[in-house]
């Protein structure tokens, strides 16, 4: 098949913040006739046996991902990982303690919330998510299922986006660290969707750290950003990266097929780890 076929190496599965199993991630991607799919739930890899195996029976290639939260002046900030395996010490670093970490933020906003005025019961809410790694998705969800918004949106331009009163960062990594931990478990790192938040210099401060891509083609970033990401990308000597972040839910822009990257996207990233293993 050589680089026939397309790709999406963004989406979620139930096992963070989306929606469906990893076989149903798998098998609506073989429904809308995709090769290939990256499984990038937040900072967890526990869908990725599961996907595989689904990979297998509905002729879809699974490429191993996560995509890890992580801090950067201030801010919080996605970082792909890709072809990261399903095993070992440095995997380990980036999702051993993740649970912990993001009931702990959970439990923050939830009292920043409550704070507002909104009444919202942690346990609740855990019941509601019925995931391990418990996020900004799931409350958002909740919140309009108790009929305090009207869509998912709505919550996170009032309550949860970034600066946003209810707002709090999962405290475990800089970007950098984990740039350097993908690096490790012999991955692909890749900036999540960065619009117009980075400048030149910022980036250039994580290419230094190793950043291979950026996520260039995604449904949050207009024409014009695309554009200029991408030639960052080319100065760079970066990959190009691009997903949906598919969850599952009502967000339109964001359906699974929507982005469809040609296969040679995923031989760049492979090229990239062979490169890498060789040096």
């Amino acid at each position: 098949m050589l680089d026939k076929g397309f790709v999406d190496l963004h989406m979620h599965s139930n096992l963070s913040d989306g929606v469906l199993t990893p076989t149903g991630l798998v098998k609506k991607a073989a429904d809308l006739g995709l090769r290939c799919i990256a499984l990038t739930d937040h900072d967890t890899v526990k869908g990725l046996a599961e996907a595989i195996s689904a990979g297998s029976k509905y002729g879809v290639e699974i490429i191993s991902g996560l995509e890890v939260s992580t801090c950067f002046d201030g801010r919080s900030v996605h970082i792909l990982g890709y072809m990261v395996g399903t095993s070992g010490e440095a995997l380990k670093k980036l999702t051993l303690g993740n649970a912990t970490a993001r009931l702990e933020r959970m439990r923050r906003m939830v009292g920043k919330i409550n704070d507002l005025g909104y009444r919202v019961d942690i346990n609740d809410l855990l019941e509601f998510a019925q995931s391990v790694s418990v996020g900004r998705a799931h409350l958002a969800r909740y919140l309009v299922s108790l009929g305090y918004f009207k869509t998912i949106d709505g919550v996170f331009n009032q309550l949860l986006g970034d600066g946003k009163p209810a707002f709090e960062p999962v405290q475990r990594f800089s970007s950098q660290q984990a740039i350097r931990l993908i690096e490790e478990c012999g991955g692909i790192s890749s900036l999540a969707h960065p619009g117009n938040s980075f400048s030149k210099g910022e980036i250039n401060t994580l290419v230094d750290a190793g950043l291979d891509a950026i996520e260039v083609f995604t449904p949050y970033h207009t024409s014009k950003m695309r554009k200029k990401l991408f030639k960052i990308s080319q100065e760079n000597g970066l990959i190009v990266t691009g997903g949906t972040d598919f969850h599952g839910y009502d967000r339109d822009i964001n359906s699974l097929g929507a982005i469809r990257l040609p296969y040679w996207v995923v031989s760049g990233i492979k090229r990239r780890v062979s490169n890498r293993v060789m040096q």
